[in-house]
């Protein structure tokens, strides 16, 4: 006895018929180089966002300094968002009060990063104004619009760091990565 049940030893299968399909060696090769493609892509798909990783848009508030830190008509400079490249530094100002009354607040912060060529500004308290070693240029305290230097003909503002006071302690809050070292061109806030 089969493992049909049938003594005879024939089989439903006997009999049957099927059509082989005909695939040329040239087609093979294409399916099988396509297959194999994807194979070899498959593994960067799912390791792409630990190569290429998400640069966030927000982050967390970086207590930077106390009010009491940075003198009138002083400054200070900080690392925000990353301390990892000079291009992250910034500097924190204490407007003198006319300046101050003019601008509606007492501190500002830029990134350091010139709009011309990317050298890395300062304040100048003793002109009231920031400046780039590299070129000349000169920017606003005010608001980072530069006033002289290849980065007037520019146009474009130094990229603002936003700030929240809270009693004596300052926080850097936030700041627009894709505008260090090209500008913004709104004024900020």
């Amino acid at each position: 006895m089969n493992c049909c049940g049938n003594d005879t030893g024939e089989t439903e299968f006997d009999g049957a018929t099927y059509k082989k399909t005909k695939i040329s060696r040239r087609d093979f090769l294409k399916i099988m180089g396509g297959v194999s493609a994807a194979l070899a892509v498959a593994p960067f798909a799912v390791a792409g966002q630990y190569l290429i990783p998400q640069i966030p848009t927000t982050f967390k508030p970086v207590l930077i300094a106390k009010k009491q830190d940075v003198p009138v008509n002083g400054s200070l400079v900080f690392w925000f968002p990353f301390t990892t490249d000079p291009t992250y530094t910034n500097v924190l100002i204490h407007l003198p009060p006319d300046v101050a009354s003019k601008a509606g607040k007492e501190f500002v912060a830029y990134n350091r990063t010139c709009i011309h060529l990317q050298c890395l500004v300062s304040y100048l308290s003793g002109s009231g104004i920031i400046g780039c070693p590299c070129h000349g240029s000169i920017y606003r305290p005010t608001d980072g619009w530069p006033i002289g230097g290849p980065a007037a003909e520019i146009g474009r503002y130094l990229p603002n760091v936003q700030l929240k006071i809270d009693g004596d302690d300052i926080y850097a809050v936030n700041v627009n990565l894709d505008d260090i070292g090209y500008g913004n061109t709104t004024a900020p806030e």
